[in-house]
Protein backbone atom coordinates (compact mmCIF):
# COMPACT_ATOMS: atom_id res chain seq x y z
CA UNK A 1 0.00 0.00 0.00
CA UNK A 2 1.13 3.41 -0.56
CA UNK A 3 0.78 5.84 2.16
CA UNK A 4 0.68 9.89 3.13
CA UNK A 5 1.20 10.02 6.12
CA UNK A 6 0.26 13.82 7.01
CA UNK A 7 0.93 14.31 11.20
CA UNK A 8 2.20 16.59 13.67
CA UNK A 9 5.21 15.01 15.20
CA UNK A 10 3.98 14.39 18.74
CA UNK A 11 6.38 13.91 21.56
CA UNK A 12 8.15 11.03 20.69
CA UNK A 13 8.32 10.40 16.67
CA UNK A 14 9.62 14.03 17.06
CA UNK A 15 12.37 12.92 19.15
CA UNK A 16 12.87 10.13 16.71
CA UNK A 17 13.32 12.36 13.85
CA UNK A 18 15.24 15.22 14.97
CA UNK A 19 17.30 14.11 18.27
CA UNK A 20 18.40 11.25 16.92
CA UNK A 21 16.70 8.78 19.35
CA UNK A 22 16.56 5.01 19.37
CA UNK A 23 13.58 4.33 21.37
CA UNK A 24 9.87 5.76 22.29
CA UNK A 25 9.89 8.58 24.47
CA UNK A 26 6.29 9.64 24.42
CA UNK A 27 2.52 9.10 22.61
CA UNK A 28 2.97 5.77 21.77
CA UNK A 29 -0.13 5.13 19.71
CA UNK A 30 1.39 7.73 17.40
CA UNK A 31 5.11 5.81 16.64
CA UNK A 32 4.01 2.25 17.29
CA UNK A 33 1.29 2.20 14.34
CA UNK A 34 3.53 4.09 12.34
CA UNK A 35 6.55 1.86 12.16
CA UNK A 36 4.50 -1.41 12.37
CA UNK A 37 3.00 0.21 8.50
CA UNK A 38 6.62 0.66 7.95
CA UNK A 39 7.89 -2.89 8.96
CA UNK A 40 5.09 -4.45 7.19
CA UNK A 41 5.81 -3.22 4.08
CA UNK A 42 4.20 0.12 3.25
CA UNK A 43 5.41 2.85 1.27
CA UNK A 44 5.04 5.68 3.10
CA UNK A 45 5.56 9.46 1.81
CA UNK A 46 5.45 11.46 5.35
CA UNK A 47 4.67 15.32 4.99
CA UNK A 48 4.78 16.22 9.14
CA UNK A 49 4.65 19.55 10.87
CA UNK A 50 6.27 20.85 13.68
CA UNK A 51 6.42 23.92 16.21
CA UNK A 52 9.15 26.42 16.01
CA UNK A 53 12.11 27.23 14.13
CA UNK A 54 13.60 25.15 11.62
CA UNK A 55 15.11 21.87 12.49
CA UNK A 56 17.66 19.41 10.77
CA UNK A 57 16.79 15.59 10.38
CA UNK A 58 18.58 13.60 12.56
CA UNK A 59 17.75 9.92 12.14
CA UNK A 60 19.87 6.82 13.46
CA UNK A 61 16.25 4.88 14.24
CA UNK A 62 16.36 2.05 11.87
CA UNK A 63 12.95 1.42 11.21
CA UNK A 64 12.01 5.19 10.94
CA UNK A 65 15.02 5.24 7.82
CA UNK A 66 12.29 2.84 6.06
CA UNK A 67 9.73 6.17 5.39
CA UNK A 68 10.45 6.70 1.34
CA UNK A 69 10.25 10.80 1.94
CA UNK A 70 9.69 13.46 4.82
CA UNK A 71 9.08 16.51 3.84
CA UNK A 72 9.43 18.63 7.40
CA UNK A 73 7.05 21.82 7.85
CA UNK A 74 7.82 24.11 10.96
CA UNK A 75 5.09 26.24 12.62
CA UNK A 76 6.44 29.85 14.10
CA UNK A 77 4.12 31.51 16.82
CA UNK A 78 1.27 34.53 16.28
CA UNK A 79 -0.81 35.06 13.72
CA UNK A 80 0.80 35.47 10.58
CA UNK A 81 3.04 32.49 11.84
CA UNK A 82 0.13 30.12 11.86
CA UNK A 83 -1.33 31.43 8.78
CA UNK A 84 1.84 31.29 6.38
CA UNK A 85 1.83 27.68 8.14
CA UNK A 86 -1.90 26.54 7.50
CA UNK A 87 -1.57 27.92 3.57
CA UNK A 88 1.64 26.06 3.17
CA UNK A 89 0.43 22.99 4.57
CA UNK A 90 -2.48 22.92 2.23
CA UNK A 91 -0.32 23.39 -0.54
CA UNK A 92 2.08 20.62 0.09
CA UNK A 93 -0.26 18.06 0.90
CA UNK A 94 -2.47 19.39 -2.65
CA UNK A 95 0.87 18.64 -4.72
CA UNK A 96 1.76 15.46 -3.31
CA UNK A 97 -1.84 13.96 -3.77
CA UNK A 98 -1.91 15.42 -7.20
CA UNK A 99 1.13 13.86 -7.96
CA UNK A 100 1.40 10.48 -5.70
CA UNK A 101 -0.85 7.99 -6.72
CA UNK A 102 -1.72 7.00 -3.34
CA UNK A 103 -4.16 3.98 -1.70
CA UNK A 104 -4.79 6.13 1.36
CA UNK A 105 -4.09 9.22 2.66
CA UNK A 106 -3.81 9.16 7.13
CA UNK A 107 -3.70 12.45 8.78
CA UNK A 108 -2.57 12.07 12.37
CA UNK A 109 -3.67 15.23 14.54
CA UNK A 110 -5.13 18.02 12.63
CA UNK A 111 -1.74 19.33 11.15
CA UNK A 112 -3.93 19.85 7.53
CA UNK A 113 -7.19 20.73 8.00
CA UNK A 114 -8.02 20.50 4.27
CA UNK A 115 -6.17 17.33 3.95
CA UNK A 116 -9.26 15.35 3.48
CA UNK A 117 -11.17 17.41 1.06
CA UNK A 118 -7.99 17.42 -1.25
CA UNK A 119 -8.13 13.41 -0.57
CA UNK A 120 -11.60 13.30 -1.69
CA UNK A 121 -11.13 15.42 -4.74
CA UNK A 122 -8.24 12.66 -5.69
CA UNK A 123 -10.63 9.86 -4.87
CA UNK A 124 -8.03 8.44 -2.11
CA UNK A 125 -9.56 6.86 0.83
CA UNK A 126 -8.84 9.06 3.60
CA UNK A 127 -8.57 8.49 7.54
CA UNK A 128 -7.93 10.81 10.67
CA UNK A 129 -6.48 9.41 13.86
CA UNK A 130 -6.93 12.51 16.80
CA UNK A 131 -5.33 11.45 20.19
CA UNK A 132 -6.40 13.41 23.43
CA UNK A 133 -8.77 16.17 21.85
CA UNK A 134 -9.99 19.76 24.14
CA UNK A 135 -12.84 20.23 21.63
CA UNK A 136 -15.66 19.04 23.95
CA UNK A 137 -13.79 21.15 26.92
CA UNK A 138 -13.45 24.47 24.53
CA UNK A 139 -16.70 24.12 23.39
CA UNK A 140 -18.07 23.87 26.92
CA UNK A 141 -16.47 27.23 27.90
CA UNK A 142 -16.99 29.08 24.48
CA UNK A 143 -19.49 29.58 21.79
CA UNK A 144 -18.90 27.36 17.83
CA UNK A 145 -18.02 30.96 16.29
CA UNK A 146 -15.44 31.11 18.84
CA UNK A 147 -14.28 27.64 18.73
CA UNK A 148 -13.80 27.98 15.24
CA UNK A 149 -12.16 31.18 14.66
CA UNK A 150 -9.75 30.56 17.43
CA UNK A 151 -9.05 26.81 16.60
CA UNK A 152 -10.41 25.62 13.29
CA UNK A 153 -8.34 22.89 12.63
CA UNK A 154 -9.25 20.92 16.06
CA UNK A 155 -13.40 21.64 15.21
CA UNK A 156 -12.54 20.76 11.41
CA UNK A 157 -12.05 17.35 11.63
CA UNK A 158 -15.70 16.36 12.42
CA UNK A 159 -17.13 18.14 9.57
CA UNK A 160 -14.91 16.77 7.20
CA UNK A 161 -16.27 14.17 4.91
CA UNK A 162 -13.71 10.98 5.24
CA UNK A 163 -13.82 7.36 5.38
CA UNK A 164 -13.01 7.00 9.54
CA UNK A 165 -11.97 9.02 12.29
CA UNK A 166 -10.21 7.41 15.49
CA UNK A 167 -10.06 9.07 18.62
CA UNK A 168 -8.59 8.05 21.80
CA UNK A 169 -11.06 6.69 24.75
CA UNK A 170 -9.05 9.48 27.36
CA UNK A 171 -11.94 11.30 27.83
CA UNK A 172 -12.23 13.21 24.80
CA UNK A 173 -15.60 11.90 24.42
CA UNK A 174 -16.75 12.07 20.75
CA UNK A 175 -20.65 11.97 20.78
CA UNK A 176 -19.99 14.83 23.36
CA UNK A 177 -18.42 16.56 21.34
CA UNK A 178 -20.39 16.01 18.03
CA UNK A 179 -23.78 17.22 20.40
CA UNK A 180 -21.98 20.42 21.12
CA UNK A 181 -21.62 20.98 17.52
CA UNK A 182 -24.93 19.98 16.86
CA UNK A 183 -23.69 17.08 14.58
CA UNK A 184 -26.61 14.29 14.09
CA UNK A 185 -25.15 12.60 11.50
CA UNK A 186 -21.44 12.23 10.90
CA UNK A 187 -19.59 12.12 7.20
CA UNK A 188 -17.68 9.05 8.61
CA UNK A 189 -17.45 6.29 10.29
CA UNK A 190 -16.60 6.90 13.89
CA UNK A 191 -14.25 5.37 16.36
CA UNK A 192 -13.43 5.61 19.91
CA UNK A 193 -10.79 2.93 21.13
CA UNK A 194 -8.16 2.56 24.52
CA UNK A 195 -5.01 2.98 23.79
CA UNK A 196 -2.83 -0.32 24.48
CA UNK A 197 -0.66 -1.37 26.96
CA UNK A 198 3.35 -2.98 27.21
CA UNK A 199 2.28 -5.28 29.81
CA UNK A 200 6.01 -5.55 32.30
CA UNK A 201 8.22 -8.35 33.56
CA UNK A 202 8.63 -8.94 37.08
CA UNK A 203 11.80 -7.49 36.19
CA UNK A 204 10.65 -4.39 35.48
CA UNK A 205 9.73 -3.97 39.26
CA UNK A 206 13.59 -3.57 40.53
CA UNK A 207 14.36 -0.68 42.30
CA UNK A 208 15.82 2.22 40.62
CA UNK A 209 19.50 3.61 42.13
CA UNK A 210 19.45 6.75 43.33
CA UNK A 211 15.66 7.27 43.69
CA UNK A 212 14.36 8.31 47.36
CA UNK A 213 13.47 5.65 49.15
CA UNK A 214 9.86 7.32 49.91
CA UNK A 215 8.18 9.03 47.41
CA UNK A 216 5.18 10.07 45.20
CA UNK A 217 5.55 10.01 41.29
CA UNK A 218 3.60 11.57 38.70
CA UNK A 219 4.60 10.38 34.61
CA UNK A 220 3.00 12.67 32.40
CA UNK A 221 4.45 15.68 30.35
CA UNK A 222 3.94 18.94 32.60
CA UNK A 223 1.51 21.17 31.49
CA UNK A 224 -1.53 22.78 32.69
CA UNK A 225 -4.27 20.25 32.07
CA UNK A 226 -2.12 17.45 34.31
CA UNK A 227 -2.77 18.92 37.56
CA UNK A 228 1.00 18.66 38.54
CA UNK A 229 0.35 21.78 40.80
CA UNK A 230 -1.98 19.75 42.67
CA UNK A 231 0.33 16.79 43.07
CA UNK A 232 2.71 19.62 44.87
CA UNK A 233 -0.54 20.63 47.42
CA UNK A 234 -0.73 16.83 48.36
CA UNK A 235 3.50 16.86 49.07
CA UNK A 236 2.50 19.95 51.28
CA UNK A 237 -0.50 19.19 53.26
CA UNK A 238 1.62 16.08 54.04
CA UNK A 239 4.57 17.98 54.80
CA UNK A 240 2.03 19.88 57.51
CA UNK A 241 1.08 16.61 59.07
CA UNK A 242 4.24 15.58 60.05
CA UNK A 243 5.71 13.71 56.76
CA UNK A 244 8.87 15.39 56.00
CA UNK A 245 10.67 12.46 54.32
CA UNK A 246 8.42 12.12 51.47
CA UNK A 247 9.66 13.09 48.09
CA UNK A 248 7.74 14.04 44.92
CA UNK A 249 8.81 13.14 41.29
CA UNK A 250 7.93 14.26 38.08
CA UNK A 251 8.40 12.65 34.81
CA UNK A 252 7.78 13.96 31.65
CA UNK A 253 8.97 16.46 29.00
CA UNK A 254 8.10 20.13 29.47
CA UNK A 255 4.88 21.06 26.68
CA UNK A 256 3.74 23.90 28.11
CA UNK A 257 7.00 26.27 28.13
CA UNK A 258 7.55 27.49 31.65
CA UNK A 259 5.05 25.23 33.19
CA UNK A 260 7.90 23.34 35.11
CA UNK A 261 9.60 27.01 36.35
CA UNK A 262 5.39 27.44 38.12
CA UNK A 263 5.88 23.96 39.83
CA UNK A 264 9.52 24.90 41.42
CA UNK A 265 8.59 28.01 42.18
CA UNK A 266 5.34 26.23 43.78
CA UNK A 267 7.88 23.97 45.54
CA UNK A 268 10.14 26.66 46.99
CA UNK A 269 7.26 28.52 48.40
CA UNK A 270 6.57 25.64 50.60
CA UNK A 271 9.90 24.80 51.16
CA UNK A 272 9.53 21.87 49.64
CA UNK A 273 12.35 22.45 47.02
CA UNK A 274 14.57 19.62 48.04
CA UNK A 275 11.82 17.21 48.37
CA UNK A 276 10.46 17.69 44.64
CA UNK A 277 12.73 16.17 41.61
CA UNK A 278 12.08 16.85 37.74
CA UNK A 279 13.78 13.65 35.76
CA UNK A 280 12.47 15.05 32.52
CA UNK A 281 11.67 12.66 29.49
CA UNK A 282 12.04 9.16 30.66
CA UNK A 283 12.24 6.11 28.39
CA UNK A 284 9.04 4.23 28.71
CA UNK A 285 10.50 0.87 30.67
CA UNK A 286 11.83 3.21 33.19
CA UNK A 287 8.59 4.99 33.96
CA UNK A 288 7.05 1.82 34.74
CA UNK A 289 9.95 1.01 37.33
CA UNK A 290 9.40 4.74 39.00
CA UNK A 291 5.63 4.24 39.05
CA UNK A 292 5.76 0.75 40.57
CA UNK A 293 8.25 1.79 43.50
CA UNK A 294 6.59 4.57 44.29
CA UNK A 295 4.41 5.12 47.39
CA UNK A 296 1.81 5.93 45.30
CA UNK A 297 1.27 7.43 41.60
CA UNK A 298 -0.70 10.60 41.27
CA UNK A 299 -2.76 11.45 38.77
CA UNK A 300 -5.32 14.85 38.69
CA UNK A 301 -6.44 16.21 35.56
CA UNK A 302 -9.75 17.52 35.89
CA UNK A 303 -10.59 16.59 32.21
CA UNK A 304 -9.32 12.34 32.26
CA UNK A 305 -7.19 10.75 33.69
CA UNK A 306 -7.68 7.68 31.15
CA UNK A 307 -4.10 8.44 29.67
CA UNK A 308 -1.04 6.49 28.81
CA UNK A 309 0.87 7.12 31.64
CA UNK A 310 -2.19 6.19 33.99
CA UNK A 311 -2.51 2.99 32.30
CA UNK A 312 1.14 1.92 32.25
CA UNK A 313 1.32 3.02 35.65
CA UNK A 314 -1.60 0.32 36.51
CA UNK A 315 -0.13 -2.07 34.72
CA UNK A 316 3.16 -2.26 36.36
CA UNK A 317 1.43 -2.35 39.34
CA UNK A 318 1.33 0.83 40.98
CA UNK A 319 -0.97 2.39 43.74
CA UNK A 320 -2.98 5.40 41.73
CA UNK A 321 -4.57 8.07 43.34
CA UNK A 322 -7.21 9.70 40.96
CA UNK A 323 -10.20 12.27 41.03
CA UNK A 324 -13.34 10.79 41.77
CA UNK A 325 -15.54 12.59 39.27
CA UNK A 326 -12.98 11.19 36.73
CA UNK A 327 -15.70 8.59 35.25
CA UNK A 328 -13.73 7.66 32.35
CA UNK A 329 -11.14 5.56 34.41
CA UNK A 330 -14.16 3.86 36.63
CA UNK A 331 -13.09 0.31 34.83
CA UNK A 332 -9.77 1.17 35.91
CA UNK A 333 -9.33 2.47 39.28
CA UNK A 334 -11.97 0.89 41.13
CA UNK A 335 -11.66 3.04 45.05
CA UNK A 336 -9.96 0.93 47.25
CA UNK A 337 -9.52 -2.56 44.90
CA UNK A 338 -7.33 -1.36 42.08
CA UNK A 339 -6.67 2.09 43.24
CA UNK A 340 -7.71 4.95 44.94
CA UNK A 341 -10.37 7.56 44.28
CA UNK A 342 -10.55 10.74 46.24
CA UNK A 343 -12.03 14.78 45.95
CA UNK A 344 -8.99 16.54 46.69
CA UNK A 345 -5.64 16.89 48.29
CA UNK A 346 -6.71 16.23 51.78
CA UNK A 347 -8.72 12.96 51.15
CA UNK A 348 -5.22 12.03 48.97
CA UNK A 349 -3.39 12.67 51.93
CA UNK A 350 -5.79 10.54 53.75
CA UNK A 351 -5.14 7.85 51.44
CA UNK A 352 -1.25 8.24 51.97
CA UNK A 353 -0.89 7.59 55.25
CA UNK A 354 -3.61 5.01 55.08
CA UNK A 355 -0.55 3.40 52.72
CA UNK A 356 2.00 3.91 55.18
CA UNK A 357 0.25 2.31 57.64
CA UNK A 358 -0.99 -0.57 55.66
CA UNK A 359 1.74 -2.52 53.78
CA UNK A 360 -0.55 -5.53 53.17
CA UNK A 361 -3.30 -3.26 51.97
CA UNK A 362 -1.00 -1.55 49.14
CA UNK A 363 0.40 -5.09 48.10
CA UNK A 364 -2.95 -6.13 47.32
CA UNK A 365 -4.34 -2.92 45.68
CA UNK A 366 -1.36 -3.12 43.21
CA UNK A 367 -2.07 -7.28 42.79
CA UNK A 368 -5.16 -5.96 41.85
CA UNK A 369 -4.19 -3.03 39.60
CA UNK A 370 -2.32 -5.66 37.77
CA UNK A 371 -5.01 -8.18 37.21
CA UNK A 372 -7.56 -5.80 36.45
CA UNK A 373 -5.74 -4.11 33.60
CA UNK A 374 -5.30 -6.99 31.80
CA UNK A 375 -8.81 -7.73 31.54
CA UNK A 376 -9.63 -3.99 30.46
CA UNK A 377 -6.70 -3.16 28.22
CA UNK A 378 -5.52 -4.47 24.71
CA UNK A 379 -1.82 -5.70 24.75
CA UNK A 380 0.42 -2.77 22.31
CA UNK A 381 0.41 -5.84 19.80
CA UNK A 382 -3.27 -6.13 19.62
CA UNK A 383 -4.24 -2.60 19.22
CA UNK A 384 -1.83 -1.83 16.72
CA UNK A 385 -3.10 -4.44 14.49
CA UNK A 386 -6.73 -2.70 14.78
CA UNK A 387 -5.82 0.27 13.68
CA UNK A 388 -4.06 -1.51 10.83
CA UNK A 389 -7.06 -3.76 9.67
CA UNK A 390 -9.25 -0.54 9.92
CA UNK A 391 -7.09 0.87 7.24
CA UNK A 392 -7.12 -1.81 5.48
CA UNK A 393 -10.80 -2.38 5.38
CA UNK A 394 -11.08 0.94 4.20
CA UNK A 395 -8.45 0.59 1.27
CA UNK A 396 -9.55 -2.98 -0.40
CA UNK A 397 -12.60 -4.16 -0.55
CA UNK A 398 -12.38 -7.44 -0.28
CA UNK A 399 -11.42 -6.43 3.21
CA UNK A 400 -14.07 -4.54 4.53
CA UNK A 401 -14.95 -7.97 6.65
CA UNK A 402 -11.83 -7.26 9.03
CA UNK A 403 -14.83 -4.46 10.18
CA UNK A 404 -17.12 -6.82 11.49
CA UNK A 405 -15.01 -7.35 14.72
CA UNK A 406 -14.06 -3.24 15.49
CA UNK A 407 -16.05 -1.64 18.27
CA UNK A 408 -17.50 1.22 16.46
CA UNK A 409 -18.98 4.56 18.01
CA UNK A 410 -21.48 5.02 15.25
CA UNK A 411 -21.57 4.53 10.97
CA UNK A 412 -22.07 7.34 8.33
CA UNK A 413 -25.09 5.91 7.88
CA UNK A 414 -26.38 7.15 10.89
CA UNK A 415 -26.72 3.91 12.45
Amino acid sequence: MKILYVATAYAGLDSLLFNSATKIDGLPPQTKVLKALVERGDEIDMIIHSDGEVRQLNIVCDWLKGIKTIKTVFRKQGLMGKLSFINRMNAIVKRYLSEGNYDFVYLVGDACALGARYARLEGVPCGQRLFGSYATWMLERHSKSWCFIRHYPRMIPFYAPKKFLLMTEDGSDMEKTLALLDIKRTHFDAYQWTNGVDFPSEASAEPILGAPDTYLFCGSRLERMKGQKTCIEVLHELDLRGYRDIHLVFAGRVSEPGFDDELRKDAINYSLDERVHFLGSVPQELVGRWAVNSLASLTFNPYSNRGNATIEALASGAVMIAPRADKWIDDLIIDEITGFRVEGVFEAADRIEWLLADEAHSDTIRENARKNTRNVVRTWEERVQMELDLIDSYVYPDMESLRSSLPILRRSDGS
